[in-house]
């Protein structure tokens, strides 16, 4: 994994995981530092869980799969930036209360 630029950030900001992804950055081990990286907050409870956790930044598809997988179980919702709205979708939700799957929130 030598490589000049970060695999992925993942920042915490509030209730809004940030995502900074390096295009230079070998597929597999972004994948692998991803979902060993987030498993890492979630054991710290950095990632705590919740009603909803908002997440921001271009990334590949895969790294989208990942945060899903590991965060659903955590959180009621889970909603993505949109770069053309500049609203949050939600693309993940357990319950209808108080998302549900489209809902835009700020």
């Amino acid at each position: 994994m030598n490589n000049p630029c970060p695999l992925v950030e993942l920042i915490l900001k509030g209730d809004t995981l940030e995502i900074g992804y390096c295009n230079s950055t070998p597929t597999r081990d972004a994948a692998i530092y991803t979902a060993k990286r987030i498993a890492e907050m979630i054991a710290t409870k950095l990632l705590p869980g919740g009603e909803v956790i908002k997440i921001k930044g271009p990334m590949p598809t895969f790294v989208a799969a990942i945060l899903t997988h590991k965060l659903a179980p955590f959180y009621g919702a889970i909603a993505c930036f949109d770069f053309k709205t500049k609203k949050y979708i939600v693309s993940v939700a357990r319950e209808r209360d108080p998302y549900s799957v489209g809902d835009a929130i700020e």
